[in-house]
């Protein structure tokens, strides 16, 4: 820990993959994890927030476990990663046709975890990584209770894929910081 204080990564999976996919599938997850911290900060946990795709119980397709079991491995791979830890939401079929599939829970547990450390007072730092506004109750119960807020960030197109933030909880949070090229760069596998 070296004498600096401690802070908390919270990430929502979904966001976090989107930015992988802009800037090019390529990031050392833990290295970007600590990156976020440095040097002010130790990187007490990560919570990565996330959800297994859906797959039927009977008959599902030679593509459908494909996917379910790379994900699956994606986040035990994550799991590995030193004081990291995966939370799981579900997926669920909105629509049939075309079939339509969401993530349910994934914000509520990531908001939930936030607002209970701040309420135990366990961590006075928190590092968010999502863009979504309803995030925004859980960002103002952290900071009612004493917690820090930064909140991780892009805003980076490419082709159809499009990241960016939500304004509502750009502005509510207290410090931001914005994945900029430079700072991908650093932050890949080599």
């Amino acid at each position: 820990m070296l004498g600096r204080p401690e802070a908390s990564i919270f990430v929502d999976g979904a966001y976090l993959h989107k930015i992988n996919q802009i800037f090019g599938y390529n990031l050392d997850y833990e290295k970007f994890f600590d990156e976020l911290c440095e040097p002010d900060f130790y990187r007490k946990r990560t919570y990565y927030f996330d959800a297994l795709p859906w797959k039927p119980f009977k008959k599902p397709t030679q593509e459908q476990v494909d996917f379910f079991n790379n994900k699956q491995r994606f986040l035990e791979m994550i799991n590995f990663i030193p004081r990291t830890e995966v939370r799981y939401g579900k997926t669920q079929m909105k629509s049939l046709d075309p079939p339509i599939f969401v993530q349910k829970m994934v914000d509520v547990l990531l908001s939930l975890c936030m607002v209970n450390l701040a309420w135990k007072k366990d961590i006075r730092y928190f590092i968010l990584i999502a863009g979504d506004s309803d995030f925004v109750p859980a960002v103002k119960a952290v900071k009612e209770h004493g917690g820090t807020i930064k909140v991780v960030y892009a805003l980076k197109k490419k082709s159809h894929f499009k990241v960016q933030i939500h304004h509502q909880l750009k502005i509510e949070v207290d410090e931001r910081f914005e994945i900029t090229d430079a700072f991908w760069n650093q932050v890949i596998r080599k």
